[in-house]
């Protein structure tokens, strides 16, 4: 017990060491204002009208209920201008992980040093860093927090035979999907755990059942036995399998219902996936040149380098199936591979081909597999040990120091997205994003270069040309930002921002049909566009339709509560429609 309480207090103090620093970083401009502070049923904190709403929400095309309630809780407790305790919040779900992960393994297999390494590779590894330092991904360090505590309830569950732990590990793995749907593949797992380490399946009679591989001595009786209740191990988990089908179905209708899926063609499919689970695996070996965003680039892909990716998925999955005396091997193997199913691409998810975040609980399986092979090698010939434990002390110093490192990488937007474009090629989303980061700092021309330069890699991408036209529409020059604006709904016709956009640009004008006409398409397309509401308010104010103005301003509190810049148009509108009363009482208001 002093032994295991020792490792944990070193595997947190290291991992609050590694990633200290995010107490002082800062909101991104990449969906963490979006989430956090420029969200009002966030932002107000934990109140019943707020959570019915994540119950509801399908907002930044995710459903994620839990998520959105664990930002109201940051927010009722620190408020919504704090965002480096909003990251250690990330930091303490991430230790927590780990630990878990850690006591879970030893649990199951009866070993110290080999969970111990697993867990102390996993809370360093770099590839980690994008779910802890992006307050945006609290949704992966949550999800597997509250999965880990579903496995350790199963784990109780096949250890005590006390069907109770099985129904509390079925509710948690609830609240592990309402954090993220990353947890459908969980009856997957438990399938694997239950060939190895808790051998509840047999699927060789020659299996060894060593303490290396289980604490869970098995008769050759129970052998016999157990190799013919497949069926009811599977039959076990259906009321999992019914959850993750239903979590599974209902994501893919809010991301398709949101324009996130993307279309592409079965071989770009293919290929996507192919790719994907190499470069994973080298990310895992050899972390280096990491990214907050990998463009989609499988058309891109020549020839022999997706031939040399098909071999090494099918030689290592043989190399796996013929070692079934070293169960952790297989199991290790299909715990990668399967876990990363619902993000592997085969479903096109936005701009991106792959993603760190994707690696949090699918790596573990490739860590086990290393540790107890290693493991094995060290009790069959002893003279390696000392060789193994110089070898794994430079491995976690290696991952400590470049976690370290890549943590830095996240202080800021800047920082973030000039990195990503060093790292990597024609990537037109983080110009267009760095873009952005330029025009909040009023450096227009650096706004408009990267607008521009996100144009020529892709002129399909309606986004920057709706920025660009926004820059030149604050240098008055509006014939030019029109001409954008225009592009951008060619390309995206239900593009709300480009018509709201547009239709300023025709209100300055004067040419007000043609401004309310792209108002309304714009509220038409996003009816939650605050901005949209309040621009027509003002085109209704200034042609003295000032009962509609009233409509939309209202709207706008409505969206982002109260303000009293909008009260004090409510009042002016008032008092165009003659009811001074109401329009002193807004007046005060303001």
């Amino acid at each position: 017990m002093l032994r295991n309480a020792s490792l944990y207090l070193c595997l947190s103090i290291v991992t609050l060491a590694v990633y200290g620093n995010v107490a002082h970083h800062e909101y991104l401009l990449l969906d963490d204002r979006e989430y956090v502070a420029n969200n009002r049923h966030v932002s107000t904190g934990l109140t019943w009208e707020n959570i019915c709403w994540a119950l509801t929400s399908t907002h930044a095309s995710n459903w994620h209920p839990l998520t959105w309630v664990s930002h109201m809780v940051d927010c009722q407790l620190f408020g919504a201008d704090a965002p480096g305790c909003y990251h250690l919040v990330n930091l303490c779900l991430h230790i927590g992980n780990t630990i878990g992960l850690c006591w879970i393994l030893q649990r199951m297999t009866g070993c110290f040093w080999r969970p111990a390494f697993v867990a102390a590779v996993f809370a360093w590894h770099p590839l980690h860093v994008e779910s802890v330092a992006w307050i945006s991904e609290r949704k992966d360090v949550l999800a597997m927090f509250l999965w880990l505590i579903s496995i350790g309830c199963y784990v109780e569950f096949v250890r005590q035979k006390r069907w109770s732990w099985y129904v509390i590990s079925c509710l948690v793995l609830v609240l592990a999907l309402l954090s993220k749907p990353m947890p459908v593949t969980a009856p997957f797992l438990l399938l694997l755990f239950d060939v190895w380490p808790l051998r509840r399946l047999v699927i060789s009679s020659d299996m060894p059942h060593t303490v290396t591989s289980s604490i869970w001595y098995v008769t050759e009786r129970e052998k016999k036995t157990k190799r013919h209740i497949g069926s009811w191990l599977i039959i076990e988990k259906i009321p999992m399998l019914v959850t993750v089908l239903a979590v599974s179905v209902t994501t893919f209708v809010v991301q398709h219902g949101s324009g996130s899926v993307q279309s592409a063609t079965w071989s770009i499919r293919v290929i996507t996936t192919i790719t994907a689970y190499v470069r994973y695996l080298w990310h895992t070996v050899w972390p280096v040149r990491l990214a907050v965003l990998y463009p989609a680039d499988a058309d891109s892909w020549p020839l022999w380098q997706i031939m040399a990716a098909v071999v090494v998925l099918i030689g290592i999955t043989v190399l796996v199936l013929r070692s079934y005396r070293r169960p952790y091997m297989l199991v290790g193997w299909f715990w990668y591979l399967g876990t990363l199913v619902p993000v592997i691409g085969f479903v096109t998810i936005g701009y991106h081909s792959m993603a760190d975040r994707y690696t949090y609980m699918p790596m573990t399986g490739l860590l086990v597999m290393a540790a107890w092979a290693i493991g094995d090698v060290v009790d069959s010939q002893p003279t390696y040990r000392l060789s193994a434990t110089w070898g794994a002390a430079v491995i976690l110093l290696a991952c400590a120091w470049l976690c370290h490192r890549q943590v830095g990488y996240w202080r800021d937007s800047e920082t973030l997205f000039e990195r990503t474009l060093e790292v990597t090629a024609s990537n037109y989303v983080i110009h267009n994003n760095l873009g952005a980061v330029y025009l909040r700092k009023n450096r227009r021309s650096d706004a408009i270069y990267h607008y521009e330069r996100a144009i020529q890699i892709n002129h399909l991408y309606a986004q920057s040309y709706v920025n660009l036209g926004a820059v030149l529409a604050s240098q008055g020059l509006r014939q030019k930002a029109i001409q954008n604006y225009r592009r951008a709904l060619n390309l995206s016709p239900k593009n709300s921002r480009a018509h709201n956009n547009l239709a300023n640009a025709f209100r300055v004008e004067g040419r007000w049909e043609e401004a309310m006409h792209h108002f309304r398409e714009a509220i038409e397309n996003d009816p939650d566009s605050a901005i949209a509401h309040e621009n027509i308010g003002d085109a209704f104010r200034a042609q003295s339709h000032f009962d509609k103005a009233i409509v939309h301003y209202r709207q706008v509190i409505q969206l982002v509560g109260e303000d009293a810049r909008l009260n004090y148009r409510i009042g002016h509108a008032f008092g165009g429609l003659g009811e001074l009363i109401r329009a002193m009482e807004y007046f005060e208001r303001a």
